[in-house]
């Protein structure tokens, strides 16, 4: 079984490289969506993530690893996370999503094991076919009822 025998989620929402990110970020939020795919014309070419939006908020001495664990130190630290948003939002969606790799998209033959792995991780996930276009997406909850519906069949 792979994601081919999945039904995806029809991608409601396409992020453009040339996009303010600011842009992005409130169509994503009005979309309800954590995660989206970046494309140029059909290919995706990167996803953007609140969770990396935020992530990339957090003081760099904490994202490395044996970096800061705790930063409850350092209170509420708003004029910094002001500052740094604020540089943040002045980029193009294009440099500011993650470029397409293996943690980030679901080609559409993979098994679904992977499938599983990545999608407990991060979801939703858009769907690639053979050269980069989008197919899609899926979510953690497409994968548990395409699992749930195949053990009731069985």
């Amino acid at each position: 079984m792979s994601l081919e025998n999945l039904t995806l989620t029809t991608a409601a929402l396409r992020l453009k490289p040339d996009q303010p990110l600011q842009e992005s970020i409130t169509a994503m939020i009005a979309a309800g969506l954590e995660c989206a795919p970046v494309c140029d014309g059909d290919k995706v070419v990167a996803v953007l993530s609140l969770d990396d939006v935020l992530s990339d908020l957090v003081p760099v001495v904490a994202r490395v690893d044996h970096g800061l664990t705790d930063l409850a130190f350092a209170g509420d630290s708003l004029h910094l996370l002001d500052k740094q948003l604020q540089q943040r939002l002045t980029l193009t969606t294009g440099v500011a999503a993650a470029p397409v790799g293996p943690q980030n998209v679901l080609k559409i033959d993979c098994p679904i094991l992977e499938a599983v792995f990545l999608l407990s991780r991060r979801s939703p996930l858009p769907v690639i076919g053979p050269d980069g276009e989008l197919k899609g997406m899926a979510s953690s909850a497409d994968l548990v009822r395409a699992l749930i519906k195949r053990q009731e069949q069985h």
